[in-house]
């Protein structure tokens, strides 16, 4: 689909400008946009396979997240209430800088989205595994306590 290209081109000279030190933010309008277009793409997908795929790449997104609320629900906290849980926020918090974090996160999609080219399943879910290990490694050992 050609006008994913091109969001993928305005997502890449985004990041060149949003690099530090940041010229523009994308804030919550911008967040939510691509994430409805995430969501628009994942219910045009055919195949279960891409569905997968496309899933398995955009994991460091939203598996953050979604951690984070399952957390903070099981803490009994309240999950619309602002708060500084997240991962990144914690990686922040524990003084690494912006640019280390966003590299992880950067390279971590990228790792993710190479090996989905392979069509490969075995390779997928073993690097996803590896990646997710390296997230409870951060979240157990670098970052902040989760409160």
């Amino acid at each position: 689909q050609p006008q994913l290209w091109v969001l993928i081109a305005s997502l890449i000279a985004f990041i060149l400008f949003n690099w530090h030190p940041a010229k523009i933010f994308m804030g919550d309008v911008g967040s939510l946009y691509l994430g409805s277009i995430l969501v628009s793409v994942l219910y045009s997908i055919e195949s279960w396979f891409d569905l997968f795929k496309i899933l398995i790449v955009s994991s460091p997104l939203y598996l953050d997240a979604l951690t984070c609320v399952i957390r903070r629900f099981i803490a009994g906290q309240h999950i619309f209430s602002p708060h500084k849980q997240h991962l990144y926020q914690r990686l922040h918090q524990a003084g690494w800088s912006h640019l280390k974090i966003s590299s992880i996160y950067v390279t971590s999609i990228g790792i993710l989205a190479i090996f989905s080219l392979t069509n490969n399943m075995y390779y997928l879910i073993s690097i996803t595994a590896i990646y997710i290990a390296f997230a409870i490694y951060l979240d157990k050992n670098i970052a902040t306590r989760f409160h």
